[in-house]
């Protein structure tokens, strides 16, 4: 039965051969030798669990993937796989199927006595000085995790609720009054414009909490509330330093993001007061030193998962904010929550909306679901919005009227629960479209928010001007005009970064240019392998550009291909998901150029382990990624991948306009399904 079941777990993916040695290795050391078959068979339906970022599952989650249904699915899936089903016969299906009455009675008997698989299993502690065991199980409310997960929940609710518990901070409504004033009015970062009336509420709000989230969509502005929110934080608390304010994000990239536009508004702000022969705020100027880290760079994880900073040794800073705070994870996110000092203000930015994180836990995802259904996206108590209209009473700002709707009636309270007057969502889209008009990206995206997979549909069929298109692939190859109409059209452009010199005052041009184009469209796709797949498409798109550029023969890089990072390279300063350019320097053979900002990293291409190719990228790795363009690429079988926020997350990377390659069957059930992961955090 065991075998079978790792059999089946690894044909279908739902498991990795690690995962498999794992719960074979683990399962050995069950001081009950009768019990050791029964143990790996719960080893690998946890490991499965985890796989799909679910951090501590219920029995029937745990069961769900050995249902007749389930199975039946992965065999029609498989057959087009021949590979593949020569693993996994309909032999094995029906050992498995048969199976899952008897895993379901060694999990009855596992949540009765969670120390069933000693010295593997025990219960969830009771206190913070038990240690936990390798499998935690709670019978009261039937969840069974590894430790390593369950306790990282654990300690995030028990620290969340902490802080959501905590009075609001008093502050000087009269200096507030005058610092939105000015911040919001004449010395505004937006000259010339108002912000939406949720955009200062945020910076309102964070005056007030210890924790604040603001989510929003593509183009609703989180970043720029970001600068704002700071500058009436410095303005406000005289004794809050600017180097003691840390911005930080899951990935390098991201990080980068947020800085440069953080950089970018304080410039053009006291270029602006110098034009007028005046200085900039010293507050605001200050902001140029805020310190910029990955997550992992601002707790000091080193290569083991210990870390410098932890609850015993805090870290140093006044204010964290976190963006893209949809991709980190649950342990991360809790190691983060832990080393924060007491006194410390944290920010998450994200969007609620976007797939969460790869690893275990999506825990902006789990903060936010209680908001989706409230018409509004209504957030603070009536005490709280009437607070927030009284110190705006200064700043003109659009949709006044929002100030209402952001409050709760007393049904909504009870939904939203601590996290009334903690959290934001921006609902107001700067982004228009490119051609005109309406942003068909929005409407598309809000559809399949929703679910609503006719009307997307419908809008997808019937855009007349094919901002947003749905491309069945019957026409042609699809991906190949796209590629000529893309991805290399312009040789002679890449044609300077041959023999370029890096050191050269004119590089810095070839290489703007080069980036430029490179970001204006990019191939996205939800799988690696397949003729749809991502290293497919990569092959693909470097033959033709080969061809372009002249290059004969060769496998290897080449000057003007993209580049990704798939592996963190702290001591240089490259981080997995970071996008570059490879050039031939002359004289000094191949280099990988990345940005920063204005400026360019550049390294030996043998220093980079963990580089690919980067034509075509999976949807997981282009978030917090914007581009002109976007080719959305569907596999041409179904796959657990096909989901709500994965479809979401690819159509909103696109600023003007964004192609669906694949079958409307198939983009119908991707936006019918929800990627739901229980277990996660869950706030009282």
């Amino acid at each position: 039965m065991v075998e079978n079941l790792e059999i089946y777990l690894q044909a279908t993916g739902l498991i990795t051969p690690l995962a498999a040695r794992q719960a074979r290795v683990l399962s050995r050391s069950v001081k009950d030798a009768a019990r050791a078959d029964d143990a790996r068979a719960v080893f690998l339906c946890v490991l499965a669990a985890l796989e799909k970022g679910v951090p501590r599952a219920e029995k029937e989650y745990l069961l769900a993937p050995l249902s007749k249904t389930s199975i039946d699915g992965w065999l029609d899936i498989l057959e087009k796989e021949q590979e593949q089903l020569s693993a996994f016969s309909d032999q094995c299906a029906t050992v498995v199927t048969n199976a899952a009455t008897r895993i379901g009675k060694i999990l009855d008997a596992l949540f009765m006595d969670p120390a069933y698989f000693t010295p593997l299993s025990g219960p969830v502690p009771a206190t913070a000085l038990e240690s936990w065991p390798l499998l935690a199980v709670d019978k009261n409310s039937g969840l069974a995790g590894f430790s390593r997960y369950y306790k990282a929940v654990n300690d995030l609710e028990n620290k969340l609720g902490t802080l959501l518990r905590k009075e609001p901070d008093e502050v000087d409504d009269k200096k507030v009054v005058s610092a939105f004033a000015s911040i919001f009015g004449p010395d505004t970062i937006l000259p010339g414009n108002k912000f939406h009336y949720r955009q200062v509420a945020a910076a309102a709000l964070a005056l007030r909490t210890k924790i604040l989230i603001v989510s929003g969509g593509p183009g609703t502005g989180k970043t720029s509330v970001v600068t704002q929110l700071l500058r009436a934080l410095v303005r406000v608390f005289p004794d809050l330093q600017p180097d003691r304010i840390a911005l930080c994000a899951p990935t390098g990239r991201a990080n980068a993001h947020l800085g440069e536009i953080v950089d970018r508004e304080i410039a053009n702000l006291e270029k602006r007061a110098a034009d007028t022969g005046r200085f900039a705020h010293p507050r605001d100027s200050g902001l140029k030193n805020l310190q910029r880290k990955t997550v992992h760079g601002l707790l000091g994880i080193r290569p083991d998962g210990s870390a410098n900073y932890d609850n015993n040794n805090p870290l140093p800073y006044q204010v964290i904010v976190v963006d893209e705070a949809s991709m980190v994870d649950v342990t991360l996110f809790s190691a983060l929550i832990g080393a924060a000092a007491p006194d410390c203000r944290i920010i998450l930015v994200g969007d609620m909306h976007q797939l969460p994180s790869v690893e275990a836990g999506a825990v902006l995802g789990d903060l936010t679901e209680r908001f989706r259904e409230l018409d509004g996206y209504p957030t603070v108590i009536k005490e709280t919005a009437g607070w927030i209209k009284k110190i705006m009473v200064e700043v003109p700002v659009e949709e006044m009227g929002d100030g209402d709707a952001m409050a709760l009636c007393a049904d909504e309270i009870k939904k939203a629960g601590p996290l009334a007057d903690h959290t934001v969502i921006l609902t107001k889209k700067y982004r228009s479209s490119a051609r005109g008009g309406e942003d068909e990206i929005a409407r598309l995206s809000a559809f399949v928010n929703k679910g609503e997979s006719e009307n997307a549909l419908k809008l997808l069929t019937g855009c007349t001007n094919e901002t947003v298109k749905l491309d069945d692939g019957t026409g042609g190859n699809t991906i190949k005009k796209w590629l000529e109409t893309h991805g290399v059209a312009d040789s002679d452009l890449l044609k300077t970064l041959r023999e370029i010199d890096l050191n050269a005052a004119e590089s810095q041009k070839a290489l703007d240019a080069a980036f430029a184009m490179l970001g204006r469209s990019r191939i996205l796709t939800l799988v690696h392998e397949g003729p749809r797949g991502r290293a497919a498409i990569n092959r693909q798109a470097g033959k033709s550009l080969r061809n372009k550029l002249d290059i004969a023969g060769g496998k290897g890089f080449f000057y003007g291909q993209p580049v990704i990072m798939t592996v963190n390279h702290h001591a240089l300063d490259l981080y997995n998901g970071d996008t570059g350019i490879v050039v031939q320097e002359k004289n000094n053979g191949q280099k990988a150029v990345f940005r920063r900002g204005n400026r360019y990293l550049s390294f030996a291409i043998d220093r980079l382990a963990g580089l690919e190719p980067a034509f075509a990228m999976t949807v997981h790795k282009a978030q917090g990624s914007e581009f002109d363009e976007v080719l959305l690429v569907l596999p041409e079988y179904e796959t657990p991948l096909l989901f709500r926020q994965i479809i979401y997350t690819g159509i909103t990377r696109a600023k003007n306009k964004v192609v669906i390659l694949g079958s409307p069957a198939m983009l119908r059930r991707a936006i019918e399904t929800m990627d739901a992961r229980p277990g996660g955090v869950a706030l009282q």
